[in-house]
């Protein structure tokens, strides 16, 4: 019985043991630890289970949150600050890797601050799996500062490149729908990640 418990042991070490090397874990002796007791106390496929679920998490987030600067072009004669164009202060509030809040306030005679709810699809490198772009599109309103203060629904799309881990290059295209006209503007700019 002993002979049997220790040739066990020995097996359920040494399978610990090659899959510490065979699959890139992080140096963590406490993991380690855990890993060893559930594989003497689970069958064998819960261990396979256990280190394949840290393989599978190790894919980089999508859900990259900035905040930059840039300018505003109006691109319509419109009744809002959109429409004017100025310098303009652009975020992403990352809540999820495919919904974020993409945010711009664009400076000018008629300040127009924008508040929009997007989904979004990351676009991943095929080795790094790191997010090169993500494109986007979604709603939500332009309130415009101006004499007289309104609110007006929004329309945006959009993408987001990665120029490095701390910079994001932002083109947006932002369609407001006033009382009388539309409002049609395109953001650019560069973000940093926070």
């Amino acid at each position: 019985m002993t002979v049997q418990m220790n040739m066990t042991t020995i097996i359920v070490v040494g399978i610990t043991a090659l899959l510490s090397t065979a699959l890139p874990v992080k140096a963590n002796t406490n993991y380690q630890k855990s890993l060893t007791t559930e594989l003497m106390t689970e069958p064998m496929s819960a261990g396979i289970i256990i280190a394949q679920d840290t393989q599978e998490n190790s894919k980089p987030s999508a859900r990259r949150s900035y905040i930059g600067v840039g300018g505003g072009i109006g691109l319509s004669n419109g009744e809002t600050g959109l429409s004017d164009g100025g310098l303009a202060i652009l975020t992403r509030i990352g809540l999820t890797d495919n919904i974020s809040f993409h945010n711009a306030t664009v400076f000018g005679d008629n300040t127009a601050l924008m508040i929009a709810l997007t989904v979004g699809t990351p676009i991943r490198n095929i080795d790094s799996e790191q997010v090169v772009a993500y494109p986007f599109i979604g709603g939500g309103v332009n309130l415009n500062t101006s004499n007289d203060f309104k609110v007006d629904p929004l329309l945006v799309t959009g993408v987001d490149i990665a120029l490095s881990n701390r910079f994001t290059a932002t083109g947006r295209v932002n369609i407001g729908f006033g009382e009388n006209k539309t409002d049609v503007g395109l953001l650019l700019g560069v973000g940093y990640s926070l």
